[in-house]
């Protein structure tokens, strides 16, 4: 996902066969901890953004084809529906052993994550949060990133963080989560050395670029300031 949970186009947990620093609720920060970004099942895509041919398999593994076969496909497709976000794009493996965090960000489609092995702990934030969360300029690798440390905030740097409003869970296994696209979310392996594994799906079809710049562009307003203290003594 270029970087995040999801492992797809514009960003997702992870940022491929590489690491994750540690994070509060994990391990120890500046730790690097190696976690697993697989594509499972994939359609071609055309430069519309339309899939063609038939769809691909990671090859290989007979285990891995039964396990696959297990996934709830009629369910995922009925959800997609629901949500209006068709076709399927990509099934993509995440596989780490805790302690670990993805920054802040947001993806260019739709996902459904799906926790096989231990727990993750996420910060969601809309869209209309981007401006609280000092994204990186368009044209950056890590534009859908923001550079707002939401695991160490500096309010020198980053002062419109301290108005940010987002919303924290926990999936466990046999949870899915539904993130919509251009939806920033940051995300915790629970567990400093347990096993930690998901599955997700991207579905429907990319954000346009205007949205995306729309959502970037967004003025950039300071955090609301307590009103000043009156003077003398006494309670007010």
């Amino acid at each position: 996902e270029g970087g995040g949970e999801g492992g797809g186009d514009g960003g997702g947990e992870g940022g491929g066969d590489g690491g994750e620093a540690g994070c509060e609720g994990g391990g120890p920060r500046g730790v690097w901890r190696y976690y697993l970004q697989a594509p499972l099942l994939w359609y071609d895509e055309e430069e519309d953004g339309s899939v063609s041919g038939p769809c691909r398999q990671l090859s290989g593994s007979a285990q891995l084809a039964a396990d696959l076969g297990e996934v709830g496909w009629r369910w995922l497709r009925e959800a997609c529906e629901a949500a209006g976000a068709l076709p399927f794009k990509t099934a993509q493996l995440w596989a780490g052993h805790g302690g670990g965090v993805t920054p802040c960000h947001y993806d260019a489609l739709h996902n459904f994550l799906a926790q096989l092995r231990g727990s993750k702990r996420l910060l969601l934030l809309p869209p209309s949060e981007s401006y609280r969360l000092y994204p990186y300029p368009v044209g950056h690798p890590m534009d859908n990133f923001a550079m707002a440390d939401l695991c160490e905030p500096d309010l020198r740097t980053t002062p419109a963080l301290a108005a940010a409003r987002a919303l924290e869970g926990e999936l466990h296994p046999g949870e899915v989560l539904w993130l919509p696209r251009y939806h920033w979310h940051q995300v915790r392996q629970a567990g400093a050395s347990d096993e930690n594994l998901s599955l997700n799906f991207w579905v429907g079809e990319k954000g346009t670029t205007e949205f995306a710049s729309t959502v970037r562009s967004a003025p950039l307003r300071p955090p609301p300031q307590p009103p000043p203290r009156r003077q003398g003594g006494g309670e007010e």
